[in-house]
């Protein structure tokens, strides 16, 4: 068995513009490409799914911008209080970094906050718009996670998984980009292919084969969610084709991403991912996230049941 994902340089390429602006180009990557292409396809598909079941879909505008502010802002602090808490602790100035890195349950604390704030501040029914909101969620995940992938984020454990990914260049499972869109960075190889006391490799020449005895792949986090969201995306749309109580997919997204996000965590290096009680923080979310996913698909179940008109139509 070996992977199936080629090993390709992270894209980078620049535009150049006219003259008359103040600067001569933009720099465009390819993580920032995936990112803004998910939060435009989210927002079209959760504001469009809100107007068909009768919503008032021009609040998914503002909210969408909202949930950007909530991602970015808690999944920051989340970084910082569940992976590097003494570090930030000790240098608060480190939580007004952005760039430092993003925690996946820090930013759904915010967004939740966020949601709850939003809807009551509109006096807007709350479950038919997180259903909605999840909805848009689910693609807009996978143009994020795709992001994650082009961009080398999130590499797992050394493998030879058949949906593992090359990371390392290897004979007939290499993409060479062009080189006005490649980020070539000092050593082509990324995470566990980089061999402590050997000489970085910087040219497609020092390829090896796929029975090279060292490690050649890893497992791809954010590439497996990425499969999850596109799936869990398709799923919706096709439970969608009848009515559900309100808040099933919202439930629904909780209660599949708790489990496989659980066991992904398994597959992360221990020196990159700290661990507490031998569960990493993630993972503790991932209990909750299914304790609370499960109830709540319970109670939202029962509440049908008592109240039958209550579905999203």
């Amino acid at each position: 068995m070996q992977p199936i994902i080629p090993y390709f340089q992270s894209i980078k390429f620049t535009i150049p513009l006219p003259d008359f602006l103040p600067t001569d180009q933009i720099t465009i990557y390819g993580f920032g490409l995936m990112v803004a292409t998910g939060v435009i396809l989210g927002k079209i598909a959760g504001t469009s799914r809100a107007e068909r079941i009768g919503l008032n879909h021009e609040l998914h505008g503002p909210l969408f911008l909202w949930l950007i502010v909530g991602i970015m802002v808690g999944g920051h602090v989340g970084f910082g209080l569940f992976y590097h808490p003494k570090e930030y602790l000790a240098n608060p100035v480190l939580f007004l970094d952005l760039t430092g890195g993003l925690s996946s349950f820090g930013g759904f604390i915010a967004c939740t906050i966020i949601i709850i704030w939003f809807l009551r501040k509109h006096k807007q029914p709350f479950w038919p718009h997180v259903d909605c909101i999840a909805y848009g969620f689910s693609i807009g995940w996978f143009f994020g996670r795709l992001g994650c992938t082009i961009n080398h984020e999130h590499p797992g454990t050394a493998t030879r998984f058949f949906l593992g990914r090359f990371c390392r260049p290897v004979e007939g499972w290499t993409i060479e980009w062009p080189q006005w869109m490649a980020y070539r960075p000092m050593d082509l190889r990324f995470s566990h292919c980089i061999e402590r006391g050997y000489p970085p490799v910087t040219s497609y020449a020092d390829t090896v084969s796929t029975n090279y005895p060292g490690v050649i792949g890893v497992h791809d986090m954010g590439f497996y969610e990425a499969i999850y969201a596109i799936v869990l995306f398709l799923t919706f749309k096709w439970l969608d084709r009848k009515p559900r109580f309100p808040g099933f997919f919202m439930m629904l997204l909780v209660v599949t991403y708790g489990p496989l996000r659980f066991m992904m965590d398994f597959l992360r290096p221990l020196e990159d991912n700290p661990r507490y009680i031998g569960l990493t923080p993630a993972q503790w979310g991932c209990l909750l996230f299914l304790t609370a996913g499960i109830w709540g698909m319970k109670k939202l179940y029962e509440d049908r049941k008592t109240h039958p008109g209550l579905t999203n139509t």
